[in-house]
């Protein structure tokens, strides 16, 4: 109320300060929010004016100073008069998540997420959540974590995954399996064996104590315990390695190498290699034991050539200048080491015990009697004395492997064999020429003759009482008009013959 009077107090006194009374019309200046009404500034109610003029707007779209529709039966806002001015109250909620804005009169989002904090928004204490503030709403969402690590829902912290364990998409920890996703975590001596959290490299083999699998697990080798540092010698002795375990010997009894202490641990006796197997000869080579060391030679049937360390074998069948060591009636032949007489091609020892021996006499072996299939179906085997044999193969057929003696049989017709217009029939050993109808096949002349049908007795001439005539190829039967007195005879052979005549 006092601030309207004293605004009626500003406006009247800018009147009395405007207003000239000399006999000209009244000029009123009023403030914003008056008017001049009978010389006096009075308020105007603009809660009872319209935004617009009326001109151009449908009834229906009329609103008021407060932005209502004139005609809606639930205004957002009431107008309110206030002298020289107006102000917009609002009558209607603004609704879930929004509130009002009470200097510019509009409904703005309310921040949950500020207002309400981390605890009372997303209801939890531990920091795992981020609140994200939304028009008119809001959401929680889980914290993200930086590459490597995993939220940890239990303490709201970032965490790195446990050794043996990676973050998957959905930012959970899950075993990772070394075995199948690493090529190189084992090495090739042992084989990945995965497990929760971690894996285990084992042996492909099992090798017994002092011994462990090579590099690719295919044999167990010696562990050296003294090089590896695995004894357990004082400081005072010294570690002798041994196949698959290890000696501590006092350093007043050690030995050369070569040598080891005796059973009684007296004295130092020679050490037999050979023997122990602690050598390290090939297969070619016999090892020789010598005081304190060995020594690899070649075996028999081998040499070293040239200087080389390695054995070769001696091929005697081509020593004392080219000839062989076997008799002249066998044959050598060489093997690794060593070499045998053996019979010729086509022979065999006279004695199976006598196989080994030099001496030994050989004997044709029958191979038409051993193998009666040896020269196929239809070829015929013939045995030689000189220790070998032949198949022979029958007309018709041709011999296609000299060494087997398979004899095939010829194709006639490939190679023309029948005369022209006769059909040719291949069969095995043989052929067939089907000449044309009225032809007859002659093989001696390989010719295609004719046939005489007048010569055949069951001609159909001779039955039906005609005269047969031939011709190349076929026949055909006529009749003959006989002069009186003569009559054909019943052979149809086409001659007259005379009646019986009565006088």
């Amino acid at each position: 109320m006092l601030q309207a009077m004293l605004l009626l107090l500003v406006a009247t006194c800018t009147v009395a300060q405007s207003t000239t009374e000399i006999g000209q019309a009244v000029d009123i200046d009023c403030l914003v929010g008056f008017e001049a009404v009978n010389g006096v500034c009075t308020d105007v109610d603009e809660c009872q004016r319209l935004n617009d003029d009326g001109s151009g707007v449908l009834e229906e779209d009329r609103r008021d100073i407060c932005g209502n529709y004139v005609h809606s039966h639930r205004p957002g806002y009431r107008c309110v008069n206030t002298p020289g001015s107006y102000r917009c109250e609002r009558i209607v909620d603004c609704g879930f998540g929004y509130r009002l804005n009470e200097t510019l009169g509009v409904c703005i989002d309310i921040d949950e997420c500020a207002v309400l904090g981390y605890e009372a928004a997303c209801g939890l204490k531990l920091p795992i959540k981020v609140c994200i503030n939304l028009e008119g709403s809001f959401r929680c969402d889980y914290r993200t974590c930086p590459p490597g690590r995993y939220l940890d829902r239990t303490t709201g912290e970032c965490n790195p995954c446990r050794r043996g364990y990676a973050k998957n998409l959905l930012d959970e920890c899950v075993d990772i399996d070394e075995c199948g996703s690493r090529k190189d975590s084992c090495p090739p001596h042992m084989r990945c064996v995965n497990y929760i959290g971690g894996y285990e490299c084992k042996h492909k083999i099992f090798c017994p104590m002092g011994r462990r699998a090579n590099y690719n697990g295919t044999l167990c080798i010696d562990i050296n315990e003294c090089t590896e540092g695995r004894h357990n010698c004082d400081a005072n002795d010294v570690c002798r390695n041994t196949r698959g375990h290890y000696d501590c010997l006092s350093r007043d009894k050690v030995c050369e190498p070569g040598f080891g202490l005796s059973f009684d641990h007296s004295s130092c006796v020679d050490i037999d290699e050979c023997r122990l197997g602690h050598h390290k000869c090939s297969e070619r080579e016999v090892c020789n034991n010598t005081h304190g060391s060995y020594v690899c030679e070649c075996s028999p049937g081998f040499h070293r050539v040239g200087g080389s360390r390695e054995c070769t074998d001696i091929d005697e069948c081509t020593l004392k200048n080219g000839s062989s060591p076997c008799p002249a009636h066998l044959q050598c032949r060489n093997s690794p080491g060593s070499y045998t007489c053996v019979c010729p091609l086509g022979y065999q020892p006279n004695n199976a015990s006598d196989i080994a021996n030099a001496s030994l006499t050989c004997v044709d072996i029958d191979e038409c009697a051993q193998l009666p299939d040896i020269c196929g179906s239809v070829g015929t085997c013939r045995n030689s004395p000189a220790g070998a044999y032949t198949c022979t193969c029958p007309g018709g057929y041709m011999a296609t492997d000299v060494v087997r003696g398979t004899c095939a049989d010829i194709d006639e017709c490939q190679l023309n064999a029948c005369p022209a217009g006769a059909a040719c029939r291949n069969t095995p050993g043989n052929y067939d020429c089907q000449c044309r109808p009225g032809f007859l096949f002659v093989r001696q002349k390989n010719l295609c003759e004719d046939i005489n049908e007048c010569d055949q007795p069951d001609n159909e001439c001779a039955q039906n009482g005609t005269s047969c005539f031939n011709y190349r190829g076929g026949s055909t039967c006529y009749r003959h008009a006989c002069p009186e007195g003569f009559r054909l005879p019943r052979s149809g052979s086409g001659l007259h013959t005379a009646n019986t005549l009565s006088f």
